[in-house]
């Protein structure tokens, strides 16, 4: 709301052009086409039947994106629907403290700075992570994420984070109500270490044409390959990441 008092525009219609539309990010939006339905990813999710969990897809429906709001309901803090490469396109101008690739200055440094700054006292939120301007900031240098690194995780599995030490971003999302459907619950911290461990190799990696191998999480330099990571337990099961950039799926949470 002092978004729309500030600005005398709609929030919708703020956010789309002067992030979205600068940042080229074409399937961000509240209002999907009927194009961007039909490239929905459908939503996971799990019921108990007898006894046992029973897993189940269901289809968006072209009305709500979030819950049973309808997609008139123009939140800050739900409602929008991205893809993967649209999302990148955002934490990358985080990371960048608000600069576009073309040198243009889309947010003030100083705010992304203030964004990224732990404003609740340490007496108020003792952990290893405090919250900043509408993020988590890592504050504890025993985390797996050096200090100063900022993201936030939303409805339905997605999560991001910027690491401004490193110059990482990583973004993934999953489109799940079930498990971890808040985003960075158990699922997200292993997506964090694993990351992190494959980012330590960086340095001893010279032929460009080779994918980065370590223990935790094969990545590739193709943005369409599986990335796959093992761990020990459950029966040694995989879990997998098909990365389909074309996608779209709910996110609950931008700015």
């Amino acid at each position: 709301r002092l978004v729309e008092l500030t600005s005398g525009m709609p929030y919708n219609e703020f956010v789309t052009k002067e992030i979205f539309t600068p940042l080229g990010m074409k399937d961000t939006t509240f209002t999907p086409t009927e194009e961007q339905w039909s490239r929905f990813i459908v939503m996971h999710s799990r019921r108990e039947e007898d006894g046992h969990g029973i897993s189940e897809d269901g289809a968006t429906q072209p009305s709500c994106i979030f819950e049973n709001f309808p997609i008139t309901w123009f939140s800050g803090g739900a409602g929008l629907c991205s893809t993967l490469p649209d999302y990148v396109k955002f934490a990358e101008m985080l990371v960048n403290y608000g600069k576009l690739p073309d040198g243009t200055q889309l947010v003030p440094e100083e705010l992304i700075r203030e964004m990224g700054t732990p404003w609740v006292p340490f007496e108020v939120m003792p952990a290893w992570e405090r919250w900043g301007l509408g993020v988590r900031v890592i504050t504890d240098e025993r985390h797996w994420l050096p200090v100063t690194t900022f993201g936030w995780s939303g409805a339905y599995g997605t999560y991001f984070w910027v690491d401004p030490v490193n110059r990482i971003t990583a973004i993934y999302m999953r489109s799940s109500r079930w498990y971890d459907s808040h985003g960075c619950g158990t699922i997200g911290q292993q997506f964090e270490k694993d990351v992190m461990a494959c980012a330590k190799l960086l340095e001893k990696v010279r032929d460009e044409t080779k994918p980065l191998h370590c223990k935790k999480l094969r990545l590739h330099r193709n943005k369409n390959a599986i990335c796959r990571s093992k761990r020990r337990g459950h029966h040694n099961a995989k879990r997998w990441w098909t990365v389909d950039t074309n996608k779209i799926v709910t996110i609950f949470y931008l700015i």
